[in-house]
């Protein structure tokens, strides 16, 4: 389970350490890898560990739809008040929101398993590419 605490500024959890500040979101995150995200309008581009990321925000509707790349794979998502789902890097989920965190099912690869997502009030202050960000590094598997 991977649980951190989200501020205005910061994220901070066992294996996790981020600095937003500036247009920048950057730290480590797990198995120490360095992360590097610089904000860019309606984008959010850089590296974590070795690996590109380059994610645009965009309305779709009532969702907000999320496309691009996360550590080389094609990535396209929605997050709305009501469901977060997609295809995360080389992870599927769909989260449900009921009775205070979106719940459901995430799929890496051949392993299934049932997953939650609590948000915290902090992050109302984060833009919708910082918070596409901070899912795409909570989300997968490694």
């Amino acid at each position: 389970m991977r649980r951190a605490t989200v501020t205005a500024e910061k994220v901070h959890g066992p294996d996790l350490e981020l600095r937003r500040a500036e247009g920048k979101l950057d730290g480590t995150t797990y198995y120490r890898r360095p992360v590097e995200l610089q904000l860019r309008g309606e984008s959010i581009v850089g590296q974590v560990g070795a690996e590109d990321w380059d994610l645009r925000v965009s309305p779709d509707g009532s969702e907000t739809r999320v496309t691009g790349v996360i550590a080389g794979n094609p990535s396209t998502f929605w997050m709305s008040p009501a469901r977060v789902r997609g295809a995360l890097g080389t992870c599927t989920f769909d989260l449900v929101w009921s009775t205070g965190l979106y719940a459901g099912s995430r799929t890496c690869g051949l392993t299934s398993d049932n997953i939650a997502l609590q948000v915290p009030a902090a992050l109302s202050s984060w833009s919708s590419p910082e918070v596409a960000a901070l899912l795409g590094i909570l989300a997968q598997r490694e």
